[in-house]
């Protein structure tokens, strides 16, 4: 048996260790289990990597930084790269991968989900002042700017909405940030995601044509450093009661949830979310809440219409009179407390729910070391640079 253990529960968490991935294990456990970061490596790469192991035993591939595509190369040809006498286990955020690397039904292959944003910010928060949160929060203290949406990199949702937040004239309404990406701009890939943009949202060319004419980056708040406006939920952008988030896809087979999400239930917000189809259910299925928003989208497949559906949503509460925005805050703001409350507890479960089956897939493998007295955590090769 090998005991998986979380590395360095008292230390900055895994994603911060990771400086590189590659073709070397960054981390070796007792039973031979060698894991890889491969991060966002293309399929091709990470075939690689699993094809040119020789050291035999379980081979874990840490993909928890990112979405994996369930499509026939990842999980079919991955398969068929597996060296004689190895095992391999798939870490990802996408449970629609951890479904499709199942059904292959090879002991060969496997797929655990698991979240390292989801470890981060758990980190993160448990070593928050959280009462010093609260006060910032609760709407006795709420300031004036109305909402945060931070959109950060260029996406074809982050385009369309930043748009439509400055056709409607809410833009300095808010605590918004949009990075853009003037190298990108400048090597011309924004064509590709525009196009992408007006044919996944056809009903917002004008919105899309107001982001286009638009001065990017934007920011209209004082930015701290890059690594707190990534992870914190205290920066000045999040002192405001609702969040509008954007996720990472919302056109695509992946459904997860990032930091993004995370963040609005950390912060104490109430809050509307732009994702793919499905990202509310796993939030839930966490344990979390959207306080004051119903979140009807969650259900509508095409991306338009549900984009649509939250964009009129957050509008409601935009149009509220002060007296109606107040009572919405207040009458919601025991909800925002138990998601803020509840979030270390929450997150943990998730996480220690991942680690299990971590080591129940290594555990079922032939590999695997004769039951230690005591649980042995996982160590970074001495070679790594990680």
């Amino acid at each position: 048996m090998i005991k998986v253990q979380q590395v360095g529960a008292l230390t900055p968490p895994l994603l911060k260790m990771i400086q590189s991935g590659g073709a070397e294990p960054f981390m070796e456990g007792d039973g031979r289990v060698f894991a890889y970061h491969i991060g966002a490596s293309s399929v091709g790469d990470v075939i690689d990597i699993v094809r040119n192991h020789t050291r035999g035993g379980i081979i874990v591939l840490d993909r928890s930084t990112e979405a994996f595509s369930p499509e026939p190369r990842s999980t079919v040809g991955l398969l068929e790269a597996v060296p004689d006498g190895c095992r391999v286990v798939v870490l990802c955020q996408n449970h629609d991968y951890v479904r499709a690397a199942r059904a292959l039904g090879d002991d060969r292959l496997t797929a655990v989900f698991m979240h390292s944003f989801l470890r981060t910010m758990w980190w993160t928060f448990r070593r928050a002042d959280l009462d010093a949160l609260i006060a910032r929060r609760r709407p006795e203290a709420t300031p004036d700017k109305l909402y945060t949406c931070l959109l950060n990199r260029p996406r074809t949702a982050k385009i369309v909405v930043f748009g439509w937040l400055k056709a409607r004239g809410y833009l300095e309404a808010g605590n918004v940030s949009f990075r853009g990406d003037p190298a990108a701009r400048d090597a011309g890939k924004y064509d590709e995601l525009v196009a992408k943009a007006r044919t996944h949202f056809p009903s917002f060319n004008r919105e899309i044509d107001t982001a286009l004419a638009a001065e990017w980056p934007y920011a209209n708040f004082a930015e701290e450093e890059r690594e707190s406006f990534i992870y914190s939920v205290g920066v000045p952008a999040y002192d405001a009661p609702v969040s509008l988030v954007v996720e990472t896809e919302m056109v695509q087979n992946f459904e997860r949830f990032t930091e993004k999400s995370l963040k609005m239930f950390a912060a104490g917000h109430r809050g509307v979310i732009a994702g793919n189809s499905g990202v509310l259910r796993l939030l839930k299925e966490v344990g979390f809440t959207t306080p004051g928003f119903p979140g009807d989208y969650d259900r509508i497949r095409n991306q338009d219409a549900r984009l649509r559906t939250v964009l009129a949503e957050f509008d409601r509460y935009m149009v509220m009179t002060p007296a109606e925005r107040r009572d919405f805050i207040d009458d919601t703001w025991p909800e925002c407390l138990a998601n803020m409350r509840a979030f270390t507890e929450r997150t943990e479960a998730v996480m220690a729910r991942s680690f299990r089956e971590l080591e129940i897939a290594c555990e079922r493998s032939r590999w695997s070391a004769r039951p230690e007295p005591d649980p042995v955590p996982w160590r970074r090769a001495a070679r790594s640079a990680a």
